[in-house]
């Protein structure tokens, strides 16, 4: 996530990365595929909110999460339930978790349908919460009227069916689908200009934020004019 995080800010945004539960440097031992992996995100975006008061170039209104595979997911899932978030960026979501545990036991199990159905039954009783909350293309079309940016793999590449699916819950009217080089995930930052054009395009223009090379210097806060709140598909510690 790091390269991401240099473009936006290099473009004049501010950045918050972290580490989901169970990744990097977090604690936790296990990962929810974007369940409990939200309320990290919404407590990422709660902690800039709150610096704000002693950094008046945040601006605490404009605040966009970035996610990708689950995080994308969780970040999707978060803004659905805080109305202030401005905009998301989904980076090769999956459609849903009960999508999820079908793909994962395709092919590599008899009965593959009902060991899905045990995997999900068994999720739903480990962590006494429903596995059919994490569904991307529901809170997708529960985003609707806020700017959503999918990046899509290429057809064919693993990811893409996925991607395009969020993508059609969302609409054409809300949504921008952008389709990356790469085969899945942050592989577009192999060659990221064309894509990191299209992602500060998207902040300028659909976020209706100013290219900060064209804000007016008499202005200090227009310098900085969003604070970019990047869901690394890793946040903070198990809460």
């Amino acid at each position: 996530m790091l390269p991401m995080a240099k473009i936006f800010n290099e473009a004049g945004y501010n950045c918050l990365l972290f580490d989901f539960r169970g990744h990097g440097e977090s604690g936790g031992g296990y990962t929810s595929f974007g369940l409990r992996e939200k309320r990290d995100v919404l407590a990422a975006v709660n902690y800039v909110r709150q610096r704000a008061a002693d950094m008046p170039w945040i601006d605490p209104q404009r605040v966009v999460v970035f996610g990708v595979g689950m995080g994308a997911v969780a970040a999707m899932t978060a803004a659905t339930e805080d109305p202030h978030i401005s905009a998301v960026i989904a980076d090769t979501p999956f459609q849903s978790l009960d999508e999820e545990f079908r793909r994962r036991t395709a092919g590599r199990l008899p009965a593959s349908d009902f060991f899905a159905s045990v995997y999900k039954l068994g999720f739903n009783c480990w962590f006494q919460d429903s596995a059919d909350s994490v569904d991307a293309r529901r809170a997708a079309r529960r985003l609707r009227g806020r700017p959503l940016m999918i990046i899509a793999p290429p057809n064919g590449a693993r990811g893409a069916k996925n991607a395009r699916a969020v993508f059609d819950a969302a609409g054409a009217d809300q949504a921008i689908l952008t389709v990356a080089a790469g085969e899945a995930g942050l592989r577009w930052m192999d060659d990221p200009a064309a894509i990191s054009e299209r992602l500060k395009g998207f902040l300028r223009q659909v976020a209706g934020w100013a290219d900060p090379d064209e804000a007016d210097e008499a202005d200090p806060l227009a310098l900085q004019p969003a604070t970019p709140t990047a869901s690394s598909p890793q946040p903070p510690p198990a809460g």
